[in-house]
């Protein structure tokens, strides 16, 4: 009978070690795998603010220079029908990307805001139209638990565009 009893402990504490480094396993393989979606996400991210800031500052300046700040456009939530033609246009909307590496597709959400910074700092959000204008790309892969958030900004000025 103690003999029996010392078997059975010796199994118990055996599968503990063994559920132990299986653990740490899948532990270290979901790190590896998070890292490598937080990677992909900010090439995603990074990808998106190009493609923002590739287009036009404000739907005024797409037929040539402005003289007034009063001719730029309030940014407003986007509109489903809405055509992206300009950085504006960004504002509100949210996108699923998705791409493929090594054969495995990894698919993600993408939210865009856009808003006026104040030209005296480069960094205030002001409620009127200015020379410049931050884009922040959120982007969140799907179908993990407790994904990791990348979240980029850049600020995009007006340039020459805006003569005043």
């Amino acid at each position: 009978m103690p003999q029996t009893l010392i078997a059975v402990i010796a199994m118990a504490l055996a599968s503990l070690v063994s559920f132990q480094q299986h653990r740490g396993v899948l532990e270290q393989r979901m790190n590896a795998i998070r890292g490598s979606l937080a990677v992909r996400s900010t090439a995603v991210a990074t990808d998106k603010l190009e493609e923002i800031g590739a287009k036009a500052f404000d739907q005024a300046t797409l037929t040539g220079a402005i003289a007034s700040s009063g001719l730029l456009n309030p940014i407003t939530e986007v509109s489903i029908t809405s055509v992206l033609d300009d950085v504006s246009d960004y504002h509100g909307l949210i996108q699923d990307e998705k791409r493929k590496v090594n054969g495995i597709e990894s698919s993600f959400e993408v939210r865009s805001l856009v808003a006026y910074l104040s030209e005296m700092d480069g960094q205030t959000t002001v409620g009127y139209p200015t020379r410049l204008k931050r884009v922040t790309v959120t982007v969140v892969p799907d179908g993990l638990a407790r994904p990791d958030t990348i979240r980029i900004s850049e600020v995009i000025s007006c340039g020459v565009r805006c003569a005043w």
